[in-house]
């Protein structure tokens, strides 16, 4: 597990000086949303529409109201003594599971993501 105080945007700015490179720095960080979805923190993906979410509301939203009700309808058939302790458990293993005890692979260009490890 890891604690950022800085977001993948502000890293790219203060390291890269282009925050255009965050999401070269969130991949080495292992924060993308395929990562995530890996290491058991999120349960899925959302996919955004292709011109973006800004520029088809209708359908983004849409698609979370779509995502969210396809979560909730297996919880609300178990109880609620199971649901909390099912949550505490994936709470607790958070960041202990599926973790790679390898370094992360050095890039080619020797750039600062090179300084950048994950620790378990």
């Amino acid at each position: 597990a890891f604690f950022s105080v800085i977001g993948p945007e502000g890293a790219a700015t203060i390291l890269y000086r282009d925050a255009d490179r965050a999401p070269e720095l969130a991949e080495s960080l292992r924060i993308t949303a395929s990562e995530l979805l890996a290491l058991g923190i999120i349960d899925g993906i959302i996919p955004e529409p292709a011109d973006g979410a800004g520029e088809d509301v209708e359908l983004a939203a849409r698609s979370i109201e779509h995502a969210v009700a396809e979560q909730l309808e297996p919880l609300r058939k178990r109880r609620t003594s199971r649901l909390l302790k099912a949550r505490r458990d994936r709470y607790r293993t958070i960041g202990t599971r599926h973790l790679s005890k390898r370094a992360p692979e050095p890039s080619d260009s020797g750039d600062a993501e090179d300084k950048i490890t994950m620790s378990a």
